[in-house]
């Protein structure tokens, strides 16, 4: 393989490794925030179907930042198959709390919308790399 392609290769790599990590820090982080900020920071409209859940909001930022903590954990010891379902597990979170914004806004006017396509973004950029990780893991 010429040089170029493995350099190539290798920063692919490392921009692979640099954004699951960024997307699995930013699910800490976010975890933290939705379990410090409770449930008066949900008080939206956007929010009702996401408050259902049990113990919520409590349990989706606990959820949330558990999967950004194995996910970092996974990514610093090397095993990308850890990493993988990690973010795996965020795009499946991601899309459920789109979803569930979703199916408020369909019947509430009032109900912001804007966090159904970042939601589905983040997921699929974390499905994406999931998929990139565990084929190389």
């Amino acid at each position: 393989m010429p040089e170029r392609s493995k350099q190539a290769l290798s920063d692919a790599h490392w921009i692979s490794r640099a954004l699951a990590r960024w997307w699995l820090s930013v699910a800490v982080v976010l975890g933290l925030v939705i379990i410090v900020g409770g449930a008066i920071r949900w008080t939206g409209p956007a929010y009702a179907d996401a408050l259902t859940y049990p113990y919520a909001p409590a349990s989706w930022g606990i959820t949330l930042c558990t999967i950004g903590m194995v996910g970092l954990a996974g990514s610093l010891f090397r095993r990308l198959r850890v990493v993988a379902i990690s973010l795996g597990v965020l795009a499946v979170w991601c899309l459920f709390f789109a979803l569930s914004f979703y199916t408020v806004a369909r019947t509430n006017p009032t109900a912001g919308t804007t966090g159904i396509p970042i939601y589905l973004g983040v997921a699929v950029n974390a499905l994406v790399l999931a998929v990139g990780h565990w084929r190389n893991g």
